[in-house]
C-alpha cells in the first residue's frame, strides 16, 4: 500500500460517514447543553477536507441554531487550547432565539481562519475555537422585540412601540420618570458608536404631544441611550463590529465585521441578569 493509500484510510477513520455523522451530533447535544434548560434546537454539519481525519482541517464547520434562549454566546474564544485543527470557514446560522433580554430575529456570520482543539474534539466530541479570523455578518431585529427590550431593559418606561422606517426611528410610549408620569415619543435616527452601540441621534421628544425643552430631552436620551449595547447588553464582546444599520419592512439590519468573541466576564452576566 502506498503512502498516499495509507494517509487515505488514516483519514477516514474520525470523518468516515458514520463517524461524522455521530461527532456532528454530540457536537450539537455539547452547544445546546449551553442553552436555559437545555431547550431548542441545533445543528451541527462539518467538511472535511480530504485528509481531514489525520490532519484535522474542515473546509466549513457550520453551526445552526434556534428557539432558544442564551445568557451568553454559545461559542467562545479560548486561545490557550490547543491550535492543531483547522477550519477553512466556520459559519454560524442562528434565528429566532433570546439573547439575553433580546429577542433577536436572525444572526449570519461567517468567519474564515480559524482554529480548533483536534483532539478534544475526537475524544469527546466538542467543538472549541483556540485562534479566530476576521469575516461578515449581521444581525437583524424587529420593532416590536426592540420595543419589548427597552420596556426591560429600562424600569422608568412601562410600555412602548417601534416603528422603523427609512432612516427614522420612532419610540412612542408611556414612562414614569423622576419628575413626570407622562406619555413620550422620540423620533430620530441611529447612529453607530465605538462599532458596538447603536444610539438614538438628531431627536425630537415629546411629553404628552408638546415638544420637550432642552433638559427634559436631555434626561430622556440618557434613559433611552444606548438603544442596544453589543458589549454590555449582550455579552457579545469583540464578536461583531457594527459598520452599517438599515432599517426596512419593520426590521433593523445591523451588518458588519465579525469574530469568535471572547467570553465576557462573570460580573457582565450577573449585572445584566439583575
Amino acid at each position: 500500500m502506498g503512502l498516499l493509500s495509507i494517509l487515505l484510510v488514516g483519514s477516514g477513520l474520525f470523518f468516515a460517514d458514520q463517524e461524522k455523522g455521530r461527532f456532528e451530533r454530540k457536537a450539537a447535544s455539547d452547544i445546546l447543553a449551553q442553552m436555559v434548560e437545555g431547550k431548542g434546537k441545533v445543528e451541527v454539519r462539518v467538511e472535511p477536507t480530504l485528509l481531514g481525519g489525520l490532519t484535522g482541517e474542515l473546509h466549513s464547520a457550520t453551526i445552526r441554531g434556534s428557539e432558544f434562549q442564551l445568557d451568553e454566546m454559545p461559542l467562545f474564544l479560548e486561545p490557550e487550547r490547543s491550535k492543531s485543527g483547522k477550519i477553512g470557514e466556520l459559519r454560524l446560522e442562528l434565528k429566532e432565539f433570546q439573547l439575553r433580554k433580546l429577542r433577536v430575529s436572525e444572526l449570519k456570520a461567517t468567519i474564515p481562519g480559524c482554529r480548533y482543539d483536534y483532539g478534544l474534539a475526537k475524544s469527546k466530541s466538542q467543538i472549541r475555537v483556540s485562534q479566530t479570523g476576521e469575516g461578515d455578518g449581521y444581525v437583524k431585529l424587529l420593532e416590536q422585540d426592540l420595543a419589548d427590550y427597552l420596556v426591560a431593559k429600562y424600569h422608568e418606561i412601562k410600555s412602548c412601540k417601534v416603528k422603523l422606517h427609512g432612516d427614522t426611528v420612532w419610540v412612542e410610549g408611556y414612562g414614569e420618570f423622576l419628575i413626570v408620569n407622562s406619555k413620550f415619543a422620540v423620533i430620530g435616527q441611529v447612529k453607530i458608536v465605538d462599532g458596538t452601540k447603536l444610539m438614538l441621534d438628531n431627536p425630537s421628544i415629546y411629553f404628552d404631544w408638546v415638544k420637550a425643552d432642552p433638559l427634559a430631552t436631555q434626561g430622556l436620551l440618557k434613559i433611552l441611550n444606548p438603544i442596544v449595547d453589543l458589549e454590555r447588553d449582550l455579552g457579545l464582546a469583540n464578536a461583531v463590529t457594527v459598520e452599517k444599520v438599515k432599517m426596512k419592512d419593520g426590521v433593523l439590519t445591523a451588518s458588519g465585521k465579525t469574530r469568535i468573541p471572547t467570553r465576557p466576564s462573570d460580573d457582565s452576566v450577573s449585572e445584566v441578569r439583575k
